[in-house]
């Protein structure tokens, strides 16, 4: 049987669902001698290169392959091709060309000799070019887009007038254009349609009206020739969902993770209104066998709300390898982490706030926060207008951030909603006492209240703000609740998460002999 994680991209800068798509596929491998494979289904010209990043870095197990919609019509799904045709450039003529450096970066704007301006190079901080924008009367018409291999990959025509894409062409490793499509662009937002897959001889072989059916067509491709089933769990349900309702194989089990709540603007778990990307799939929550929430408090709402009992198992999220445990009297006093994208359903305005009243008792008590966002120009003026800059510190994206929890005396959470939270599971693990708003979903279930944490009613900052002077006053209770933080974390240990995992496999494959 064979199993397929279904994702939509692997960015350099990872959201949440990406970690628990790579530790996962990791752990299949490790716990449970399955070799997964992930599929992403966005344009990335430069996945190539990232695929290499996380196999050399030991990030992804390189038993673990990564297959993309967009190479495989581009025949360069083989994860280690190399492209022998070269670069063109439209420019005949270099003798009345200036180049001009774009200070502070790799690019380069191009200019004829009468000072129009023609083309602008877009670089990586490597210098390795990444796509050309072209121009008309200083407005962008086209952009050509180039792989890690420095060849062209995609062409975008874009209108002069409402610079909105209007068609893609996508080129194979041999230069041919392999594929095209069209943009409606009547609703505001671009839509795919109109789509043609060409062959070797560049004549048209299949059509597709919508991107949801490009994909069926190549999962298709993908499980062809294949005798017993395969398991698709969508890390993606919006981008997989209607995709695989439309498969001509029936012969395909399907696994939806919820990895945040599936409700969104109130806290009804009966009447609030679904999340918009988990619309498609409560639509018809039969057209997938299994339903995975990260906490047990998520599944029991699912069930009230939607009955159908057996459609839904717990399965969280399982730490990447338990730290050792430090002596509390390591962690530097006064310090806390709170590690989040700077977002505005991250509440830092809240953290902010409540430090501020933390101060007024522990005048040296600092809050590190790691990430970034569109909320950080509006964070740093609060903590400027609130005098709190040697209190609360930006730190940015930090890839490994290990030794900041070991260095830390609590983790803190102000967020409104959650799926799950890896930052709370991190803290966990590394014997990081947690003080969280008692949110849908997640602190409940890692936190045991006054035995390792405390659960905070959502929005009381002053309680907040005591809980934290209460413990970092007294580092014998801290102490306590550090080392049952460990105690906690054992419970979501790799080897009991994948036993979780193994039995739905198991079941889904009793169903499938039963069935046949």
């Amino acid at each position: 049987m064979n199993i397929y994680f279904c994702n939509i991209d692997l960015p350099r800068n990872f959201t949440g669902i990406e970690v628990a798509t790579i530790n996962r596929a990791n752990q299949f491998v490790e716990c449970l001698n399955i070799i997964p494979t992930i599929l992403t289904v966005k344009y990335n010209h430069q996945l190539n290169e990232r695929r290499e990043e996380l196999y050399k870095s030991g990030k992804l197990n390189s038993l673990v392959k990564i297959l993309n919609m967009y190479e495989y019509f581009q025949e360069a799904d083989d994860n280690n091709i190399n492209f022998n045709v070269q670069p063109q450039s439209e420019i005949n003529d270099f003798s009345n060309i200036v180049y001009k450096k774009v200070v502070g970066t790799e690019n380069f704007k191009v200019f004829n000799k009468d000072g129009d301006f023609l083309f602008y190079y877009v670089c990586d901080d490597k210098g390795n070019l990444s796509h050309i924008n072209y121009f008309k009367n200083k407005i962008v018409v086209k952009r050509d887009y180039y792989n890690s291999n420095k060849i062209l990959s995609k062409t975008q025509i874009i209108n002069e007038h409402s610079q909105k894409i209007e068609k893609e062409i996508y080129y194979n490793k041999s230069g041919k254009v392999c594929m095209t499509c069209d943009y409606n662009n009547e609703q505001g937002f671009s839509i795919m349609n109109n789509i043609y897959l060409y062959n070797s001889i560049g004549l048209a072989q299949a059509h597709f009206n919508t991107e949801d059916d490009l994909i069926a067509y190549w999962i298709d491709k993908l499980i062809e020739g294949e005798e017993t089933s395969s398991i698709f769990v969508l890390d993606r349900i919006a981008s997989y969902i209607n995709p695989l309702k439309n498969t001509k194989s029936k012969n395909i089990k399907k696994v939806a993770v919820l990895h945040s709540s599936h409700i969104r603007g109130g806290k009804d778990v009966m009447k609030s209104p679904i999340n918009p990307s988990m619309k498609p799939l409560f639509v018809d929550i039969n057209s997938v066998d299994r339903i995975v929430t990260l906490t047990d408090t998520q599944r029991q709402h699912l069930i009230l709300r939607f009955g159908n009992e057996s459609k839904y198992v717990t399965i969280p999220h399982a730490l990447k390898k338990m730290s050792d445990i430090i002596t509390f009297r390591k962690r530097k006093k006064n310090k806390l982490i709170y590690v989040a994208r700077l977002a505005p359903e991250k509440r830092h305005f809240d953290a902010i706030n409540i430090i501020s009243k933390v101060k007024e008792e522990i005048p040296d008590v600092e809050l590190h926060l790691f990430g970034n966002g569109i909320e950080k120009k509006k964070i740093q003026q609060l903590i400027e207008t609130k005098g709190l800059q040697k209190n609360i510190i930006l730190r940015g994206h930090i890839e490994n951030l290990e030794e900041e929890y070991l260095d830390s005396q609590i983790a803190i959470l102000t967020s409104h909603i959650e799926g799950f939270s890896l930052f709370l599971l991190e803290s966990l693990a590394h014997g990081c006492p947690i003080i969280s708003y008692n949110i849908d979903y997640g602190p409940a279930d890692l936190i045991d209240n006054e035995k390792n944490g405390y659960l905070v009613p959502f929005a009381n900052s002053e309680l907040f703000a005591q809980y934290i002077v209460n413990l970092l006053s007294n580092e014998i209770l801290a102490a306590e609740y550090s080392y049952n933080s460990y105690l906690k974390s054992l419970n979501f240990s790799k080897e009991n998460v994948m036993k979780k995992w193994k039995e739905l496999i198991n079941s889904l494959n009793l169903e499938e002999k039963m069935r046949c």
